[in-house]
């Protein structure tokens, strides 16, 4: 006995009506919009439990596959060129950066083990690292009210703890209007 009202049973008149327009070749919507109260995933599953399959209808409904078209040939990549459509010219490559010697400078007589530093103290690791038994670090004076990326370093360290080093000049806003437009290109 079914609870829910809409599983309920089929009716002999309503598998006539499903396998004759199953065999003329109507999908399971339309059989659904013809049976009243049943749904279209009720219809497939009734076709699916009576065995019948799309193989029993007529072949005259069949419609034959198209024939395939033959391959296309590839064309050629299109050629680039510059603005002045002449042969393209490679920049020079800017030179590596280079350390301002005021950046390079040997440890100092500061040095303390990284263990017994202090808070008001540089971190930044001199020494030899391959000897962990004396990790040391700089041990110079961290300024008051230092940039907060780099607050537990001197000003020393802290410059070369940048990205962009203190002593290089800034791209001018030429340059950066370039880098945008070859970027967008």
């Amino acid at each position: 006995m079914n609870i829910n009202p809409l599983c309920r049973d089929w009716s002999q008149n309503e598998e006539a009506i499903l396998k004759n327009l199953w065999l003329k070749g109507q999908s399971a919507s339309e059989i659904a919009s013809v049976l009243p109260g049943r749904t279209r995933n009720a219809v497939i599953g009734r076709v699916h439990r009576l065995g019948m399959s799309r193989k029993d209808r007529p072949q005259s409904t069949l419609r034959a596959a198209a024939p395939a078209k033959p391959p296309r040939e590839p064309k050629a990549p299109p050629i680039v060129r510059n603005m002045s459509n002449g042969p393209l010219k490679a920049e020079k490559a800017a030179p590596p950066p280079v350390d301002s010697p005021s950046l390079i400078a040997p440890a100092n007589d500061l040095a303390v083990l990284l263990i017994d530093r202090r808070r008001s103290q540089c971190s930044w690791p001199v020494g030899e690292p391959g000897r962990p038994a004396f990790q040391m670090c700089c041990g110079g004076p961290v300024p008051e009210g230092a940039n907060k990326s780099v607050e537990t370093y001197c000003l020393t360290h802290a410059a070369k703890a940048m990205a962009r080093q203190v002593g290089t000049p800034r791209q001018s806003e030429k340059d950066y209007a370039r880098s945008l437009r070859r970027w967008a290109a």
